[in-house]
């Protein structure tokens, strides 16, 4: 099947770029542009490579977003391929130009900034996913949504007070895309956890690693496990606590449409 997907650009990647037309930074603004470019190809290689829906590419001043359209429980290791091959992809087309001598001062400033900043753990940069990752490899899936969160809320309320002190307008302007995206994320983690507990419920997912839970929390179940719950003194399996978890919920929809 074919894999297409939308490009998008925001309307604050417009702002950013007519503020640098008008200040005299346009050419910084085209050489960060294609940075950005080459980054979000790598991800996108990566994507293809793992064999992942792509929904579309969104083009941001502070860097890009590659959106999917694909389950929450695949692999860990996929999701590593696709973020890492973006800071790859834009450090390996700066050694080339580096190699050619085609990379002036202002380009190697640029590309440093843009990579470090990417690399920062705030969601939705790199990383944020990379941390987001890592903590999904040893918490709970929920809980390591919201300890995600707070590290990119914490680092987030940081910069703004360095942007305070600088009178920095183009970081302040970045903060302001990235709190927006920091509050989206955090209205669906309801959503992404019930996904997460469905994908599970109707694909039965098989994996080598086991984690015991010692009583019937959902809240507890980890990305790349197979559960098995204590419930009434013996162990069940995830299928069957998650059986009996949507069929209560199908139960309760069923009974508030018969009392409409």
């Amino acid at each position: 099947m074919k894999n297409t997907f939308k490009f998008e650009v925001s309307n604050l990647y417009y702002i950013i770029g007519l503020f640098c037309f008008f200040t005299g930074y346009f050419k910084d603004f085209i050489w960060i542009s294609l940075l950005i470019i080459i980054h979000e190809f790598g991800h996108l290689t990566g994507a293809i490579l793992c064999n992942w829906k792509i929904e579309r590419v969104v083009l941001l001043p502070f860097g890009g977003m590659t959106l999917f359209k694909e389950s929450l429980n695949r692999p860990i290791y996929q999701e590593w391929i696709i973020v890492l091959l973006g800071p790859v992809y834009q450090s390996l087309f700066f050694l080339i130009l580096q190699f050619l001598n085609y990379a002036n001062p202002t380009f190697q400033l640029y590309h440093f900034l843009l990579l470090g900043f990417n690399l920062l753990p705030m969601i939705p940069l790199d990383g944020g996913k990379m941390l987001q990752l890592c903590l999904e490899s040893i918490f709970p899936y929920r809980y390591a949504k919201f300890v995600g969160l707070a590290v990119s809320i914490s680092l987030v309320l940081i910069l703004m007070g360095y942007m305070i002190i600088t009178k920095n307008v183009i970081l302040g302007i970045i903060l302001l895309s990235i709190i927006k995206e920091n509050i989206k994320f955090y209205k669906q983690i309801p959503y992404q956890m019930e996904k997460f507990l469905l994908e599970r419920y109707l694909n039965p997912f098989s994996y080598k690693k086991y984690h015991k839970i010692k009583r019937v929390n959902l809240y507890a179940m980890r990305r790349g496990y197979s559960h098995l719950f204590w419930n009434q003194n013996t162990w069940k399996t995830e299928r069957e606590i998650l059986n009996l978890h949507f069929q209560r919920k199908a139960f309760y929809s069923f009974d508030k449409i018969g009392n409409v």
